[in-house]
């Protein structure tokens, strides 16, 4: 086991733990975290440095939910971050689609570093001048202030504000009810798009993992990048249950079409599990490999 793995696992454990196992777990970082969270609730945002569990560090923007976890653990979405730690190498080519402050695509730089390279997308302004901020230094990270969909064009993104930063999106998300609950008034931005096939055209790219958290927008990628599926046959993370279960159940469809088996992470014992289509999604990440990998 790595050190950075170990850390990873160490820090994990202390995430499921009850609120004094936090305490305890994470002594300074925990009630660090409660204090900027409370500070934060008065409406004032605040941006802090914090480190990851790999040793390096990254900026974080109170309130917002991702940036509230990452400085309490020093990660995000467990399963995610074990199945990159698993399978991601040197030399690799990531896709991160939906880059948010850039967590992901700092972890898939710092696992595909010596000749590795990231590409995220990312189409919200706000959002994307924090993902520079906490990126500029890595050269083999390449950013794009695009949406990624089934066609070029333009689309409607519904932002939310740097605070709820997680569930902009081009699609329907699962924002509807929260933001009306706190009075929330999203606005309406055209933002430019691309897809997958496209990309990867333009530059020549060979795709070894693709990693899927669009809020809702995940059906237009994944007919976006059909080509992609065929013939480079990454491997995938794919979010769902942040719209209806039928857009979930027809994308798993399509990928398991193309010869995808379906692996969930159990946080329980820590493994990957195999599992078949599903009938309903809770929010949740699954991962795909191709048979032919596999």
């Amino acid at each position: 086991m790595t050190q950075a793995t170990a850390a990873f696992r160490k820090s994990a454990r202390v995430a499921q733990r009850g609120r004094l196992g936090r305490f305890i777990g994470a002594p300074v970082r925990f009630p660090r975290s409660l204090f900027r969270k409370s500070y934060a609730s008065n409406g004032r945002s605040t941006v802090h440095n914090t480190p990851l569990f790999w040793g390096e560090s990254m900026e974080v923007v109170y309130p917002e939910m991702v940036s509230v976890h990452i400085d309490r653990y020093g990660f995000f979405e467990e399963g995610l971050t074990a199945f990159a730690l698993e399978k991601l190498k040197p030399g690799m080519t990531v896709c991160d689609i939906g880059g948010h402050f850039g967590y992901f695509s700092r972890l898939a730089e710092f696992l595909t570093r010596e000749s590795g390279c990231v590409h995220t997308f990312e189409p919200t302004p706000s959002t994307f001048k924090v993902l520079s901020r906490n990126t500029h230094r890595f050269p083999s990270i390449h950013l794009n202030q695009l949406a990624v969909a089934d066609q070029l064009g333009t689309l409607e993104l519904t932002d939310y504000g740097t605070a709820f930063a997680a569930f902009n999106t081009i699609a329907d998300g699962n924002m509807d009810s929260v933001a009306e609950d706190l009075n929330l008034a999203p606005k309406q931005t055209n933002v430019s798009t691309t897809t997958i096939d496209a990309y990867a055209e333009e530059h020549k790219l060979q795709l070894d993992f693709v990693k899927i958290d669009a809020e809702g927008a995940e059906p237009l990628i994944i007919k976006g990048m059909r080509n992609t599926l065929e013939t480079a046959r990454p491997m995938l993370s794919l979010e769902v249950g942040d719209s209806s279960d039928r857009h979930s159940v027809d994308t798993v469809k399509i990928l398991t079409d193309f010869g995808y088996t379906i692996q969930r992470y159990n946080s329980e014992n820590r493994l990957f599990e195999q599992v078949d289509i599903d009938r309903e999604y809770t929010h949740d990440n699954l991962f795909f490999t191709h048979e032919q990998h596999a």
